[in-house]
């Protein structure tokens, strides 16, 4: 049956030639023949644009023949599907019958691929076409026939007759084959798992003194009559090298001491990639550099004259001096506003002095920090902190001083300890009005641990600290007290990219602390200053209550503070937008005025809703904080917060 589309085809094929003679004529007065033919010229151009085809819908199925495992079998469709261009074009279906067809041999093609990967290396794959269903249906036939099992792997190292004699014996613990690397002999040979055991093998040379150590060829070798593949792996392994002295480049301000006193290595040592990128990291994290790089002293040809090789660190320095400010407001304390000083090289060896102010309606202060890193030890800083300090509170009014002196060290991992001691005086106005003097000597020590992801906006990960520090002093005659506080932080992503990573979209954060305090003078709260009791409520705590106001109250209705404390806080931090979040949250806390906390005992709550804004600095921080329990008469009925960097 000759269809219309048809016609128009034998139409336009017979107009063509004399479309293109007529294209020809060079005659300046026009012709009526030359009008016919213009005319039948468009009639065919028209023609031309119409014969475009109706689409053609159809739908997609896969089969698998012959094999008996149906788990195995219903994975290699779900795969196949996953990757079929007929699939993912479903929707849009194409323009004829020959489209379809190349759509059909693509996926073929594909399936014979996949079968291969899946370790049927005679597999084969068919599709048929039934036309005459509307819509079309189309099969794709899978037939993956015996499946090929790893016989036996090789790893061999092609320039090991050219190593040092330390080269050559430590060769000898490497590994001959991929067992160790997760790939058994007799395992189907498929080819994730053939790739994810092969590309880990440079790695083992990296960190055993082989650092330009490569895969100079990998081969898959089939056996068709046995159904066996054996792959053989050829590894070039380079100069055997151990780290020698350091030569420094791009370091103008930075000494070179200071930079080999960070070295995780001593010299001799075998080179190893794991702990070169703990030194480049080590580097970045100092703030002194923006680039760090490590690599082997070998000469232009790839060699070195003996297995202990220079040390080529190649650093791009930073500004070594920043300045920073910041602004906040409660509406429980007012307006406040911060800013900083701070030189990171002070000396040249890393050396950081900090100076910091603070300037709000019941807070001013000035404090200045110091660090010297790599103190004595690789892993070991000296740390030393003081400040002037007036403050005036509903709970106190105060002018102090503090100062102290230690040193923390890098325990194992994340873990880090530190041990000062400390010196604090000067005079606090409480309940008597009137200005009494107090002069303290302590010895702080904190151990802490910090897992997660980010410093400003975690997402992931744990945080611990805990304090302890014992006292001896004077206020209202002489006292002693330990003074311990415990603060735990979880942070926990709840969704997920494409590819399985976790993202930032969704966090819920959750914070506990806890805090006591025994002393000589029992459970007297009024025998402790009021600078070193436990207070909770307002921004940094419980928000919702005005600063520092739950828990007991003096004669005069002021907070008086506490022995001990337990706060609680909960955040569900869900991102809008990549620059705005919105933050429900929770709150509870309480002071006492025991020793030890009651814990959950006589919480105070609260509930809010925080607005986020982030920046490259951190998050800007709006919360808008409604208190549960009205335990004062003044307990505004909501709070508000603006800062900037999450509440915990």
């Amino acid at each position: 049956m000759i269809t219309r589309n048809t016609c128009q085809l034998l139409w336009a094929a017979l107009l063509l030639p004399a479309l293109l003679f007529s294209g020809c004529s060079t005659a300046a007065k026009p012709d009526p023949a030359d009008e016919a033919s213009g005319s039948i010229a468009a009639e065919a151009a028209q023609d031309l644009n119409s014969m475009k085809g109706d689409p053609v819908p159809y739908t997609m199925d896969v089969e698998v023949k012959g094999l008996d495992d149906k788990d195995a079998a219903k994975a290699l469709c779900s795969a196949m599907k996953g990757g079929s261009q007929l699939e993912s074009m479903r929707n849009d279906p194409p323009d004829s019958r020959v489209g379809l067809e190349r759509r059909a041999v693509s996926d073929r093609d594909e399936a014979k691929k996949l079968l291969n990967s899946r370790g049927y290396y005679d597999g084969k794959a068919e599709y048929s076409i039934d036309w005459e269903a509307s819509p079309a249906k189309v099969l794709l036939t899978l037939i993956p026939g015996t499946l090929y099992h790893v016989a036996k792997s090789v790893i061999d190292c092609t320039d090991k007759d050219t190593l040092s004699p330390n080269g050559k014996k430590a060769l000898e613990e490497a590994p001959r084959d991929l067992r160790p690397f997760g790939l058994k002999d007799g395992v189907p040979a498929q080819a994730s798992d053939i790739m994810s055991a092969v590309s880990p093998v440079p790695d083992w040379f990296w960190k055993r003194g082989f650092p330009s150590a490569t895969i100079q060829r990998a081969r898959y070798r089939l056996y068709p009559s046995k159904k066996i593949l054996n792959p053989l792996i050829e590894v070039k392994t380079g100069p055997y090298a151990q780290f020698g002295p350091l030569e420094v480049q791009g370091a103008e301000k930075v000494k070179p001491s200071y930079l080999e006193r960070l070295q995780p290595w001593d010299k001799g040592d075998v080179w190893n990639k794991d702990k070169v990128l703990a030194y480049e990291n080590t580097l970045i994290q100092t703030g002194l550099f923006r680039e760090a790089h490590v690599e082997p002293g070998f000469d232009e040809n790839g060699k070195a004259a003996s297995d202990t090789v220079p040390v080529r660190l190649s650093v791009k320095e930073g500004p070594d001096k920043r300045t920073g400010a910041g602004l906040s407001y409660a509406s429980d304390v007012g307006f406040g506003a911060k800013g900083f000083w701070e030189h990171r090289n002070l000396f040249g060896e890393g050396e950081r002095l900090r100076t910091t102010g603070i300037l709000s309606q019941e807070r001013q202060e000035i404090a200045a920090s110091f660090t010297k890193p790599a103190f004595y030890a690789k892993n070991q800083n000296f740390i030393s902190n003081a400040f002037l300090r007036k403050e005036e509170t509903d709970a106190y009014d105060l002018r102090m001083w503090y100062a102290d002196a230690g040193l923390e060290r890098k325990l194992s991992g994340r873990w880090w300890g530190s041990a000062k001691v400390s010196a604090q005086g000067g005079r606090i106005r409480e309940d008597r009005d009137r200005w009494e003097s107090f002069l303290i000597l302590g010895v702080p020590l904190t151990l802490r641990r910090d897992g997660t992801d980010n410093l400003l906006n975690p997402t992931r990960g744990t945080r611990l600290q805990l304090n302890a520090t014992t006292y001896w002093g004077h206020y209202r005659g002489a006292f002693s007290a330990v003074r311990s506080q415990a603060d735990f932080s979880a942070y926990f992503a709840l969704l997920h990219d494409e590819e399985g990573n976790p993202t930032d979209k969704l966090v819920l954060a959750a914070k506990a602390s806890v805090g006591g305090m025994l002393g000589s003078t029992g459970s007297k709260v009024e025998r402790i200053p009021g600078a070193l009791r436990f207070y909770t409520g307002g921004g940094g705590s419980v928000r919702g209550y005005k600063y520092q106001s739950i828990g007991a109250l003096n004669w005069k209705g002021d907070p008086e503070g506490g022995l001990s404390f337990n706060a609680l806080n909960f955040e569900a931090r869900y991102k809008v937008t990549d620059t705005f979040g919105i933050v429900p949250f929770v709150d509870a806390g309480m002071v006492y005025d025991t020793p030890m906390p009651r814990l959950g005992k006589d919480l105070c709550w609260s509930v809010g809703l925080g607005f986020r804004y982030y920046t490259s600095i951190g998050p800007v921080r709006f919360d808008v904080a409604v208190p549960l329990d009205n335990r004062n008469g003044d307990q505004k009925s909501f709070q508000i917060y603006i800062s900037i960097g999450q509440a915990f």
